[in-house]
């Protein structure tokens, strides 16, 4: 994130730039001639797009025929833009995040479906049971009046 005062530290260095090659009175295309910067990497400099080497600030200010003292201001400049613009920008703050409470309705509902899956699931095994003793209980049955039916077996 950048701050109010880096744009404006950056804007008002571009700024001057941007006076510096009025004042050389060169377009582009000839700045790129005279110095070991590109045409493109002009443009990005002169328009605040990047910011540019001190080689570059200071190779535009000795065509400007800039004074000592104004080169020291501009050079003061650009060492704060640059200082600013190498911190590590500041994480926004992690928002805190709270567990979500169900509504008392939901509440409710979800209390309902557990009773009634508990019930469903305990009635299922009732008559698992269930069916497993009558199923005894019948072989008991069939066995004791095949006894009786049939006397010696």
């Amino acid at each position: 994130m950048e701050t109010h005062v880096t744009v404006e530290r950056q804007r008002l260095l571009t700024d001057r730039l941007r006076l510096l090659k009025r004042r050389t009175g060169l377009s582009l295309a000839a700045l790129a001639a005279v110095t070991p910067f590109s045409k493109s990497t002009w443009h990005r400099y002169l328009h605040g797009d990047q910011l540019p080497p001190r080689a570059a600030v200071e190779a535009l200010a000795r065509l400007a025929h800039t004074e000592p003292e104004a080169l020291t201001s501009l050079l003061s400049l650009w060492d704060a833009a640059v200082q600013e613009q190498s911190r590590p920008p500041t994480p926004p703050p992690i928002p805190s995040v709270r567990p979500r409470r169900l509504r008392p309705p939901v509440r409710a509902l979800v209390a309902l479906a557990a009773m009634a899956t508990t019930v469903a699931l305990t009635a299922g095994a009732t008559d698992a049971l269930d069916h497993d003793v009558a199923v005894e209980h019948m072989e008991h049955m069939e066995h004791t009046v095949a006894s009786c039916h049939y006397p010696g077996h």
